[in-house]
């Protein structure tokens, strides 16, 4: 009952990562949703989390387990924002105004790079949130839109007014 030419794909966080990361590797997906994600790899090795901890950890031993060096090859050819011109499905990406866990300059930087390159992409931006949306009107918001999203780019639904 899967229509394999519409699938689209979502991740947040880590997962909001690999969803970019994934878009610019392969068309299996006609849609990506990407919420707060480190699109960035080098500004989010070189900068500190939420606590104002370095997040060379996380490279080193948690998630990413990428122990090169951070102006190496490896990074590059693991960091979506370098990638980006290799997207060729829309992409919606969102993010928490107040997130720190994944700086939330990750997302705008990975729209204007996106933007800069003529890809279909839409950012969204929710004041006063962090890495995980708290407030029910943003939670409700941001449902409603990805529905929406995935209503206009899988099943061929109308266009709405706030996707740019």
């Amino acid at each position: 009952s899967i229509d394999p030419k519409n699938i689209g794909l979502f991740g947040h966080s880590f997962g909001g990562f690999e969803a970019s990361y994934i878009a610019t590797q392969i068309q299996r997906f006609k849609t990506v949703v990407a919420g707060s994600g480190w699109h960035d790899l080098v500004g989010t090795y070189l900068g500190t989390d939420d606590s104002n901890v370095s997040n060379i950890w996380r490279f080193d031993t948690q998630q990413l387990r990428l122990a090169a060096p951070y102006h190496s090859k490896t990074f590059r050819d693991n960091s979506p924002i370098l990638l980006a011109d290799g997207v060729k499905v829309p992409v919606l990406l969102w993010t928490g105004a107040e997130d720190q866990r994944v700086n939330w300059r990750n997302s705008t930087m990975m729209q204007t790079a996106l933007w800069r390159l003529g890809k279909e992409s839409t950012l969204l931006i929710y004041p006063g949130e962090g890495h995980v949306l708290l407030e029910p009107e943003n939670q409700k918001d941001l449902t409603l839109k990805m529905l929406s999203w995935f209503d206009c780019y899988l099943k061929g639904g109308p266009k709405p007014e706030w996707i740019k």
